[in-house]
């Protein structure tokens, strides 16, 4: 967002044209906004698919969860203060 708004504001200091967006594939003076649109659409799903990845893998390998993953002598402390 910050790079949308900016971009038209800051000159090319390559070039000289008067906008500058830091990586050509969010330049919407090259391909236009639909391009643009298109860009972020694809990377945001991306991003969406690699961290299902990422939690389908870490599930499939059974790691431990966080409250499962303490030492038994503690999960039977607590559970004998409980009784």
């Amino acid at each position: 967002m910050y790079t949308m708004l900016r971009g038209p504001l800051v000159a090319n200091p390559a070039t000289g044209a008067p906008y500058w967006y830091p990586y050509p594939f969010l330049d919407p003076n090259l391909a236009g906004w639909r391009s643009v649109v298109l860009y972020v659409i694809a990377i945001a799903l991306a991003i969406v698919a690699v961290g299902a990845l990422v939690v389908w893998w870490s599930r499939r390998r059974g790691l431990p969860h966080a409250a499962e993953s303490t030492p038994a002598h503690d999960r039977a402390g607590s559970a004998s203060a409980h009784n």
